[in-house]
């Protein structure tokens, strides 16, 4: 939690671009505020294979809210349960921990390649290239 993470500076029209797309991945493009805790644990791990929502202890993550660490987010129990109550920090704490995710660099390891979903590699071929990418949620 104490490493810098450098990305590539983004357009408000790319960011805004790739926000649209990610809705749309997630089939939360019409609602206006989602349940973010439902879709983080019902609907991310069918575009990023291998993710999980990790509510621990809130003592367990030494004063920290919440942190990423591929492929998963883990956030205190209290975060889980007030973005649930529609608490506004609580759920830019899950959105914030997100976008963190989705700009540490895939894993490299032998066999990856066969580990990742085809839209979880466009996903990441677009955001280390910058451009606009087509999502498709899965059926």
């Amino acid at each position: 939690m104490n490493e810098d993470l450098i990305v590539k500076r983004r357009s408000a029209a790319e960011i805004h671009a790739l926000a649209l797309d990610w809705r749309r991945a997630l089939q939360i493009e019409t609602e206006w505020s989602p349940n973010l805790v439902e879709t983080f644990e019902n609907r991310l791990p069918k575009i990023i294979l291998g993710f999980e929502l990790v509510a621990q202890d809130d003592a367990l993550l030494n004063g920290a809210e919440g942190f990423a660490r591929y492929p998963r987010i883990f956030i205190r129990k209290s975060i889980r349960q007030r973005a649930l109550d529609w608490d506004g920090r609580s759920r830019m704490t899950l959105a914030h921990e997100l976008a963190t995710l989705l700009c540490i660099p895939m894993p490299r390891y032998p066999g990856w390649w066969n580990q990742i979903s085809l839209l979880q590699l466009r996903i990441c071929v677009a955001l280390q290239s910058g451009r606009h990418a087509n999502l498709e949620p899965f059926s």
